[in-house]
């Protein structure tokens, strides 16, 4: 009569010789004590009994519980095998669980289980919580479950043979060992990266990927396999390792994208966040009672957020390799944010509970560890190239830098001898020369570093191919007297921004322009090809530098050198040629150089031809970089070595609209900010003085409180001096 019951029952589990498992969760009900003070035997009473409600689901799903969660199941065994028969309850971050069957007549609990209960006490030593039911039991029994805890409550309940109970349990071991084993893969390699190239981002990557491991090793509860006697350590770890993979993220995403160089404010805004994590996981695991964990789930979503929203980005900016970047966001925030829809009970996945969230994060490092392989790859193909030099794998890089360190030495010293010797032209030509001998090979060998290294910033601000020429023509003729000039040609009509690899673009042309005229008896010149013209915002171009004459004892095949090979080696880094043409006198250099230009028309100059500038002291490099900004913008200009000279300039007969610029210098061989005083009553209400000057320590209030209209910084000479220049055509105009 029973087993005719029992078996037209709809809620009851019923295992017999064909059914080897059951989900209470199908045929249980549920029960939330808000007072958490309700033990068991009174739940049992009529007066609790009829509170439980049918849950009628695979996948139990409570989100935060504020109380005790009740469940309640019956179960009935009808197997002849009478096989071993266990209760397997898988929620590894439950906190607090105990186990009830009041047909055994047990004084307390069957089982105490959870987070807060030392893993050693467990029935069988495993992640979830596996009880072996007693034999003999009775033909119906219920069980009660009793759950308190305060992370989202998310499980799955089952009564089945133990042959399946350890049948599941190998195989999710096995897809936690193909996993971790992915990850520890590729977290070794990152290790064996930064150990052989010194670039901390390697460093960082494999503290996501340890960050991943213990963050899958929390949420599914192998921790405790090492640690039995602890409690409470699960939830620690999780707390820090969630929060610390979403801070390591962030300070990866600084230097996977160069954010320092490519994207400054977005830069620190990562750095700071960073922190934040990292400050708030530590907090979190250290007293994780005392803390919603509400907050910390909304701090890792809002973090992926924000640096999804960097990423996107980047990449409108097309910062190099944001693509990847911006793949491998999406995948973690989509991914982790269904995970925690589904941890919170707004989703109802359990595969995605337990893999989604290990899946999305070894899904975006992959993809992340594809994109710096290819950055690597990328690197070394600019080391050996079609005009890779003999010495680029030779030499240790650390050997170069410590010869560029050394040569700073000789180098300060000679800045400090040069304006020592006013009266000896001759001596302070030659010392010069060897001053700028010295700063070239500094300048070379630090280059070749950036590049061995894969340090070369990328630029972030266009700079002009005209700026970019007075530059070079600036270097090239302080490299001494003895050297011929070198005469630059191109389109003036046509305004030329160059928005990629400017910076290696002069430091290639100062370096042709120093060897070729050490090897040159007559002027060179070269021919910039600009491209046909084209009134567009960015665009790839080719452009064409013409060297002429090619002096004929340049060996452009030699490769124990660092001159002209430099230039070479540079080149390939460009992703250039240099196309050797002609034979003796004919002998010319082709160099085609591909780059991200805008090009447009030039604006005719706005000034007044009746400004004229005069430049007051002793003849240094400072001056002479003023004088090729002051070239094509005032309509004459006028080089005063004396006071009385200049007095005599200020106070001859002027026309009402013309008007001067006076400059005077605080440098290497001037100190003339004191004369303002004593040229001030010759001014005419139009003239400007303007102080100019590589001493970062003068400041704009002394400045002005010794008279001067401006003050100008050497590294902002072009930017500052037309300003002025503007300004001043404005007021006459």
């Amino acid at each position: 009569m029973f087993f005719a019951s029992a078996y037209s029952a709809p809620n009851i589990a019923i295992l017999d010789d064909n059914i080897s498992r059951a989900n209470l969760g199908k045929i249980g009900y549920l029960f939330i004590d808000e007072t958490k003070q309700l033990s068991q035997e009174l739940i049992e009473t009529d007066t609790y009994s009829r509170r439980f409600v049918p849950i009628e689901r695979d996948f139990l799903q409570f989100g935060l519980v504020d109380g005790s969660v009740w469940l309640r199941a019956q179960v009935a065994i009808q197997s002849s095998a009478r096989a071993p028969v266990a209760l397997h309850i898988n929620a590894p971050r439950l906190q607090q669980l105990s186990i009830f069957i009041p047909e055994l007549n047990l004084i307390g609990p069957l089982a105490e289980l959870g987070e807060y209960n030392p893993a050693q006490g467990r029935p069988i030593k495993h992640a979830e919580f596996i009880v072996p039911l007693p034999d003999p039991l009775p033909p119906l029994f219920t069980i009660y479950l009793k759950i308190d805890s305060n992370v989202p409550i998310n499980l799955t309940a089952e009564v089945k043979t133990l042959s399946d109970t350890f049948a599941d349990t190998q195989r999710e071991q096995l897809w936690t060992g193909i996993i971790l084993g992915i990850a520890f893969i590729v977290l070794f390699t990152n290790i064996v990266f930064w150990l052989r190239l010194s670039n901390i981002m390697y460093l960082i990557f494999s503290g996501i990927l340890a960050g991943l491991i213990t963050l899958h090793l929390s949420v599914h509860g192998y921790l405790y396999d090492w640690f039995p006697t602890f409690t409470g350590l699960q939830e620690r770890l999780y707390n820090l390792s969630a929060l610390g993979c979403a801070a390591t993220i962030s300070l990866f995403t600084r230097l996977y994208l160069n954010t320092a160089t490519t994207l400054p404010k977005l830069d620190r805004l990562l750095l700071g966040l960073g922190l934040l994590n990292g400050f708030l996981g530590l907090i979190y695991s250290l007293i994780p009672e005392q803390l919603n964990i509400r907050y910390l789930s909304l701090m890792a979503t809002g973090t992926l957020m924000l640096l999804f929203l960097a990423g996107f980005f980047a990449y409108l900016k097309k910062v190099p390799y944001a693509g990847y970047y911006l793949l491998a966001r999406s995948t973690l925030t989509f991914g982790h944010f269904l995970w925690i829809l589904t941890a919170y009970g707004m989703i109802s996945s359990m595969f995605w509970y337990e893999w989604g969230l290990t899946l999305s994060i070894l899904a975006e490092a992959l993809i992340h560890f594809t994109g710096m392989l290819l950055r690597q790859r990328h690197a070394n193909s600019h080391v050996v190239g079609k005009y890779s030099p003999g010495y680029s794998r030779d030499v240790s890089l650390q050997l170069l830098d410590d010869i560029k360190r050394r040569l700073a030495y000789p180098i300060n010293i000679m800045t400090g001898i040069v304006p020592t010797l006013p009266n000896n032209e001759e001596q302070r030509t030659a010392l010069a020369s060897a001053k700028v001998g010295m700063e070239q090979l500094s300048n070379r060998i630090s280059t070749l570093i950036d590049i061995e290294t894969g340090r070369v910033r990328e630029q972030t601000l266009p700079v002009s191919l005209d700026t970019l020429i007075r530059e070079v023509q600036l270097s090239s003729r302080t490299a001494g007297a003895d050297y011929q000039s070198v005469l630059f040609e191109y389109d003036k009509s046509l305004k030329v921004d160059i928005h990629s690899n400017a910076p290696m673009l002069q430091h290639l042309l100062v370096t042709l322009c120093y060897e070729l005229q050490l090897y040159s008896d007559q002027e060179l010149t070269i021919c910039f090809n600009t491209p046909e013209f084209k009134d567009t915002q960015d665009h790839s171009v080719k452009l064409e530098i013409v060297i002429e004459p090619m002096p004929t004892s340049i060996d452009l095949a030699a490769t124990g050198n660092i001159g002209i090979r430099h230039a070479i080696h540079v080149l390939d880094f460009l992703n250039g040629k240099f196309e050797d043409q002609g034979v003796g006198s004919q002998r010319r250099g082709l160099i085609t150089l591909p780059l991200k230009a805008s090009i447009g028309r030039q604006q005719q100059p706005s000034f007044n031809l009746k400004t004229s500038v005069l430049l007051f002291g002793h003849y240094t490099a400072l001056m002479e970089r003023t004088m090729y900004v002051s070239e094509n913008n005032v309509g004459a200009m006028h080089h005063v070595a004396d006071l009385e000279d200049l007095v005599q300039m200020l106070t001859r007969k002027r026309d009402e609209d013309e008007s001067v610029i006076i400059c005077l210098f605080e440098d290497e061989a001037n100190s003339d900010a004191a004369l303002i005083s004593r040229i001030r009553n010759y001014l005419s209400p139009n003239d400007i003085t303007l102080l100019i000057t590589d001493n970062i320590r003068i400041s704009e209030r002394y400045c002005h409180n010794q008279g001067f209209d401006g003050l100008i910084y050497e590294h902002d000479l072009e930017r500052r001096y037309l300003a002025h220049i503007r300004r001043l055509t404005k007021l006459i105009a």
